[in-house]
């Protein structure tokens, strides 16, 4: 019954005491008011038994309880907290200075890789094409023999390897001109003979 009784004086002070549609002309709660405020039927005598005496007149007096004050020992509201908002402030600007200096280090780094980059595309403009085709034949003369020095590895392992697929097209791409060449025909004239 208490339970109820809480809900009721609950749903009491939700009532507006400026609203005229929520109060009888005695100043009584209206019944459908509450009972809409309730979520459930109630009858004069659950809302009497709730909060005795209760009518408009009252409503700010019964239902409105007067908060705590936080007062700290010097009386001041809020006092006991003052020093530790005052230290979080601290920290914070702590934190707000150290963000600042790495935003700024962040910049500086970005501004230096902006400048090797532009070096580095001036140097490559500057180049010459015929220097950039001798940097591809150098970068595929290394792959060719890294591919060597793993197949030697292979084969002291004891794998079969065989023959590269690479030197398997070799082969196959010059043997026309090869043949071409020993019978003293120019290359054209071989090339229209095999076909």
């Amino acid at each position: 019954m208490e339970n109820l009784d809480e809900k009721i004086r609950e749903a009491l002070s939700e009532l507006d005491p400026t609203d005229d549609e929520a109060w009888t002309k005695e100043g009584k709660p209206r019944l459908d008011k509450v009972s809409a405020e309730l979520g459930a039927d109630v009858s004069r005598e659950l809302v009497e038994n709730a909060l005795p005496g209760f009518c408009r007149d009252t409503v700010s007096d019964e239902l409105v309880e007067p908060e705590p004050d936080i007062v700290g020992e010097s009386g001041d509201p809020g006092a006991e907290y003052a020093e530790e908002i005052i230290d979080y402030r601290g920290q914070l600007d702590e934190i707000d200075a150290a963000i600042r200096a790495l935003q700024r280090s962040r910049d500086e780094i970005v501004a230096a890789q902006d400048i090797l980059i532009k070096e580095r595309d001036d140097a490559r403009a500057k180049e010459s094409p015929v220097a950039a085709y001798k940097r591809f034949l150098d970068s595929q003369l290394e792959q060719r023999k890294e591919r060597v020095r793993r197949a030697n590895e292979l084969a002291a392992r004891g794998f079969d390897v065989g023959r590269g697929v690479d030197d398997k097209f070799a082969r196959r791409r010059h043997k026309g001109r090869r043949r071409a060449q020993l019978e003293g025909v120019g290359v054209r004239d071989a090339s229209l003979a095999t076909k």
